[in-house]
């Protein structure tokens, strides 16, 4: 795939700086996005690959072709050119069957993202090898074609907000009896309550950005890339479907929209900028009793 993302990347550039292929270009955007999902022993998991050049451009500092910049920026932009965003999107679903109908429950497994430079050797590109985008937001969603017939009702897990807050609470009892000469009785009870906030999104700003893989405290992984543990997530989602849809293997859908950005990490630069790339793929979900 990376092979295949280089190539690709090399023709985006050719196509960019308007070295002819225009003529391709209609059939280059609607192929450079690739992926593919399976299900496997209760999951189901959608492998995508997209080189940053492929992805929508949502915001940027500059707008312009490679020709029109400053040269400095002009050699970080082609070096930032040449990655690709790798992801894996993993989720555990259970089927269990009752006398009125099929539940059906998903939960996030994981959730891999990778960043992989393309092309270059190591010897190649030294000023800008720690220069990489980072996944700065990411969406999930599966299940049921809209419309379907078959969903008799859905619920809803708690909510998948991960930001901290922490509760105490004090209680303070106090007592005596009239005819005893013993002190008062006092009793203290203490609660607290603590959820962590992973600060995966580098910051959102350019100083929150800056080595933002180097650290105990980095949001990334020592390759760079991100991953999501399902306890950090909510506990999921349930589709009721009607009892008659028993024994046979549905289609449904499973698919992703990431945002990938750059702020500069190591060089002094005024560049930046924020991509998007969405995933939608189909899932076998079989309704068979004992599978």
């Amino acid at each position: 795939m990376r092979t295949l993302g280089y190539m690709l990347t090399k023709w985006l550039i050719l196509r960019e700086v308007g070295v002819g292929l225009h003529v391709l270009a209609p059939m280059l955007d609607h192929q450079v996005k690739l992926s593919y999902a399976m299900e496997a022993h209760g999951f189901w998991v959608l492998k995508g690959y997209a080189p940053i050049l492929a992805m929508d451009l949502t915001t940027s500092s500059r707008n312009n072709k490679f020709p029109a910049i400053e040269a400095r920026d002009s050699v970080l932009k082609y070096a930032l050119a040449h990655q690709q965003l790798e992801a894996i999107l993993q989720l555990e679903y259970s089927v269990s069957f009752s006398e009125g109908c099929i539940r059906v429950k998903v939960r996030v497994d994981n959730l891999r993202f990778h960043v992989a430079k393309l092309g270059f050797k190591k010897n190649d590109d030294a000023d800008y090898a720690d220069e990489r985008h980072f996944v700065s937001r990411a969406r999930v969603w599966v299940g049921p074609e809209v419309g379907a017939t078959y969903v008799v009702g859905m619920s809803l897990g708690r909510s998948t907000d991960n930001g901290e807050r922490e509760v105490e609470m004090q209680r303070v009892m106090k007592g005596n009896y009239e005819d005893s000469r013993a002190p008062k009785v006092k009793t203290r009870a203490r609660m607290a309550t603590r959820t962590k906030m992973k600060n995966w999104s580098g910051g959102g700003n350019n100083n929150g950005a800056r080595n933002r893989y180097n650290g105990q405290t980095r949001p990334f992984t020592k390759t760079r890339g991100l991953v999501f543990a399902g306890d950090e997530y909510g506990e999921g989602v349930e589709w009721r479907l009607n009892k008659e849809m028993e024994g046979s293997v549905l289609k449904w859908r499973i698919g992703g929209q990431i945002w990938v950005s750059y702020w500069p990490n190591e060089v002094k630069s005024s560049y930046f900028e924020s991509r998007c790339v969405e995933w939608c793929n189909e899932v076998d979900l079989p309704l068979i009793t004992g599978k």
